[in-house]
C-alpha cells in the first residue's frame, strides 16, 4: 500500500510516493535527506560579487569663444597696408659686361707686373718681333763665386730666363753670346758677355735645358740659365739681347734684373772690409 506525502524544504515542496512497507519508507527518507542536504549546500555558497558602479565621466572643457570685433585694433589694418609701401625694393641687377672678341694680340703679353713689384712668376717680357719672347724665369737672379766646376774671376751673375717661341717655325740654336749683362759702376755703364760654361753648369744644376745648345719648336717655352762674370759692385742690372748677322731675325731688347742680395754681396763686402 502506498502513501503520497509532501515536504516543504526552504520553500520548495517535494512530493513523494512512499510505500507503506518498511523498506520503502527508509528509501524515501534517504532521498529526502539528500535533497535537503543539497539545498543546504546551495545556501552556503558564496554569492556573486556585486558589480561596482561606473565612475562619473569628466566633462570636456567648454570652448573659448572667439574674440569679438569690438576688441580689434584698427591700426593693425593700416600698418599691414603700409608694409608694401615702405619695403625696400630689390636692387637693380647690373648687367654682365659684354666680352670683347678674341684677337691674336691676346697672346702677346708685354707687361705682367708693375716695375719694382717682385714676383718670381711675373716679370717684364722682351720681344723679338714675331719670333720669340724672353722673360725672367722662375728663379731669382743671384751672385755666385763658382758654378759647378767653373770659378769666376770676380762673381758670376746667374740669371734664370724663360724663352718662348712665338713664331710658326722652329728656332735653331740661339747663341748665348747674343746675351749680355749691363750695369752701372762708378757712374759708367759696364757690359759683361755671357760665359757659356758657367751657364751650362747652372742649367745642369737646376735640371734645365741650356738655351745655347737646343732648338726650340713653335709654341714651346723652355727655361734656362745664363751666367756672366761681373763685378758685383755694379747696380741697375739689365739683361740685354742683340741679334747678329748669323741670326734669321734682327732685333734687340733689354730686361731689368734684380739679383738676390742676401748672402754673396754681404759676405764679400765683409771680407773686403777686413772685419
Amino acid at each position: 500500500m502506498f502513501r503520497i506525502f509532501t515536504v516543504a524544504v526552504s520553500g520548495i515542496a517535494v512530493t513523494g510516493l512512499l510505500s507503506c512497507s518498511p523498506a520503502a519508507s527508509n528509501s524515501a527518507q534517504t532521498a529526502v535527506a539528500g535533497i535537503v542536504g543539497m539545498v543546504q549546500q546551495m545556501e552556503l555558497r558564496t554569492p556573486y560579487p556585486t558589480a561596482a558602479e561606473l565612475s562619473t565621466q569628466t566633462a570636456y572643457p567648454s570652448q573659448t569663444a572667439y574674440p569679438t570685433a569690438d576688441g580689434y585694433d584698427t591700426r593693425l589694418a593700416d600698418l599691414a597696408a603700409n608694409l608694401g609701401k615702405t619695403a625696400t625694393p630689390y636692387p637693380t641687377s647690373t648687367p654682365y659686361p659684354t666680352e670683347r672678341p678674341w684677337s691674336e694680340e691676346d697672346t702677346h703679353q708685354t707687361i705682367l707686373m708693375q716695375p719694382g713689384l717682385w714676383s718670381r712668376d711675373l716679370s717684364l717680357y722682351g720681344r723679338c718681333g714675331d719670333w720669340f719672347e724672353v722673360r725672367i724665369g722662375t728663379h731669382p737672379s743671384y751672385f755666385a763665386y763658382a758654378v759647378g766646376n767653373e770659378v769666376s774671376q770676380n762673381q758670376f751673375l746667374v740669371v734664370s730666363i724663360g724663352f718662348l717661341n712665338t713664331s710658326a717655325q722652329t728656332i735653331a740654336e740661339v747663341f748665348h753670346k747674343q746675351f749680355s749683362a749691363i750695369g752701372e759702376l762708378n757712374g759708367a755703364e759696364v757690359r759683361y758677355p755671357s760665359y757659356g760654361p758657367a751657364g751650362q753648369s747652372a742649367s745642369d744644376r737646376w735640371g734645365k735645358h741650356y738655351i745655347g745648345g737646343i732648338a726650340v719648336p713653335p709654341g714651346i717655352e723652355v727655361y734656362s740659365f745664363l751666367a756672366f762674370d761681373v763685378d758685383y759692385h755694379a747696380k741697375n742690372w739689365r739683361l740685354v739681347f742683340e741679334s747678329d748677322e748669323s741670326s734669321a731675325f734682327d732685333c734687340g731688347f733689354s730686361i731689368p734684373v734684380e739679383p738676390q742680395p742676401e748672402f754673396s754681396i754681404d759676405f764679400y763686402a765683409t771680407v773686403e772690409s777686413g772685419e
